[in-house]
């Protein structure tokens, strides 16, 4: 299966990801190219997608624009160690467990005075269900959410 790849040129982080397949319309990602001093938060978001565990790369510039990677299914090994090389990302941030998935664990990467913290604020069980109804008809993303006080608060900095 192929998958996308990163590439950085000129100060742009560059995503490719050409897989065109109706199968993996749910959770794809899109590519997208954004200039690298415009991002200010990376998090990462596991989630359980039907009976599979994915985890997606969440880039978020000072707009509050945010672009998603499926690092599960749509990112190539190389890549992933030019974002880690990159933004200084520590090694296993990947590594979940079941129950994280479960629950839809996210939490900031980069920056370090944000690492660790959440990304997305919790969902009462009325605004989950309501989110569900906006991913599958496609007007939010998969990985989408509402951003956690602390980082809008980095974010308006």
């Amino acid at each position: 299966m192929k998958k996308g790849i990163i590439k950085i040129e000129n100060n742009r982080l560059i995503y490719l990801n050409d897989r065109d397949s109706f199968k993996y319309a749910y959770y794809k990602t899109k590519s997208f190219n954004i200039n690298i001093d415009s991002i200010k938060v990376i998090g990462i978001y596991h989630r359980l997608i039907l009976d599979d565990e994915m985890d997606f790369l969440v880039f978020i510039d000072e707009n509050r624009n945010k672009e998603y990677i499926c690092i599960t299914a749509d990112l190539d090994s190389s890549s992933l160690s030019l974002l880690i090389e990159k933004f200084k990302l520590k090694e296993g941030f990947i590594t979940a467990e079941f129950e994280e998935y479960e629950k839809g664990r996210n939490y900031v990467l980069y920056p370090d005075n944000l690492k660790g913290k959440s990304l997305y604020r919790k969902r009462s069980f009325i605004k989950k269900g309501i989110h569900f109804v906006l991913k599958f008809l496609k007007i939010k993303r998969i990985a989408d959410g509402s951003l956690s006080q602390e980082v809008k608060s980095y974010l308006t900095y």
